[in-house]
């Protein structure tokens, strides 16, 4: 009997030393929000030129989308292997003589259990004597993230869109925002590419593109704010002239019951007040429950109307017609030409079953930033 016990044991212990070594199935982490709790690199590090990056998590780490998530800018070549909790990274490059690099984590990294990163995670370093502390923010205006990331240029002529790698290449945030790092004085193209081969490239045939509405210039160490809306949204129909007199209108018997049930003679109109001078402004005013969008033109005594409206929930978008067309142009890659200039207004606008609304003010409190 004794025997039998022990050839067993023995069995189980062969079985046991040839199994993969897996994260624990339960007990530590499962409830634990993923950070990083150490790295190599130490944020404002200067002089320091790693050949070797090790990155530290609390938790076991979903391998795949950490790498998927992982930044280093400007853009650089390296290899990676992992050991438990710590990813190791050997940049397989030289770096650049002074300039301040970005190690960076997006905020859609989860660890082994599906726990979900709360906050981004990015350390700098500089090769020379000077951290770089300038950034870009901003965010791409699309409903859905995914392979969403943001390609930022430095400013050059003749920069070849299909073939020339980005300098800073950024991942897009769940909620569309997004950070460029560790940046110089300059000027810079930041666009939002939908990368759907993920192989940091732009192919135009595949790709959806976000072109900028100005080239960002920083100056002073500044932090610059840039809003990006994709090609791949549909423009509003031209607007619809409103006649000049509507008393004849007013005066029409309506059958009440059909106004109840499908709500088309309801408006907006108000005024917008900006500092832009220019007559060619619009408002585009989008409803996402029905797909309706609908445009209007802002008068050169800054009102507006808005007619042929339904109930329901808009958002509102203020743009400039620089080539007075009557339309929103978000620009092209090839050639390249600037998206219009545009702004997102942050509160939605309710309109009511049977309620038009009158006398709605529109303030564009922030002037455009940046010039061509």
């Amino acid at each position: 009997m004794k025997k039998n016990s022990i050839v067993l044991l023995s069995f189980c212990l062969i079985i046991s030393g040839c199994a993969n070594i897996v994260a624990p199935s339960g007990g530590e982490g499962i409830k634990t929000i993923p950070v990083v709790v150490n790295c190599s690199v130490k944020d404002g590090e200067i002089n320091y030129a790693p050949k070797d990056i090790k990155i530290e998590f609390n938790s076991y780490m979903n391998r795949s989308v950490v790498i998927e998530n992982l930044q280093i800018a400007p853009t650089i070549k390296y290899s990676f292997k992992w050991k438990a909790k710590t990813l190791n990274i050997t940049l397989t490059e030289e770096l650049k003589p002074n300039t301040t690099y970005s190690v960076s984590l997006s905020g859609k990294y989860v660890d082994h259990y599906g726990n979900i990163a709360e906050s981004p995670f990015y350390s700098c370093f500089s090769t020379g004597d000077i951290i770089d502390s300038c950034k870009i923010e901003g965010i791409v205006y699309t409903a859905n993230t995914t392979n969403y990331y943001v390609f930022c240029y430095i400013h050059r002529e003749n920069i070849d869109y299909l073939n020339d790698k980005p300098d800073y290449k950024m991942l897009v945030g769940a909620n569309g925002t997004f950070v460029i790092p560790a940046l110089k004085d300059d000027k810079y193209i930041v666009l939002g590419v939908k990368d759907v081969d993920k192989d940091g490239m732009i192919t135009n045939a595949k790709d959806t593109i976000a072109v900028p509405q100005f080239i960002t210039k920083i100056t002073d160490c500044s932090t610059k704010y840039v809003e990006l809306i994709p090609n791949d949204v549909i423009n509003p129909p031209p607007p619809i002239e409103t006649p000049a007199d509507t008393t004849e209108l007013d005066t029409l018997e309506i059958d009440t019951t059909e106004l109840i049930d499908t709500n088309i003679y309801l408006h907006i109109s108000g005024k917008v007040i900006d500092t832009n001078f220019t007559n060619n402004r619009y408002l585009i005013f989008t409803q996402k429950e029905k797909k309706l969008t609908k445009q209007a033109k802002i008068n050169e005594d800054n009102t507006f109307l808005c007619d042929s409206v339904l109930a329901g929930e808009y958002e509102i978008m203020y743009f400039i017609d620089a080539n007075d067309n009557g339309i929103f142009d978000k620009g092209t890659l090839v050639p390249f030409e600037l998206c219009e200039p545009f702004k997102k207004i942050p509160q939605p606008l309710k309109l009511n079953n049977r309620w038009s609304i009158d006398n709605y003010i529109i303030e564009i409190n922030e002037p455009f930033n940046d010039t061509p």
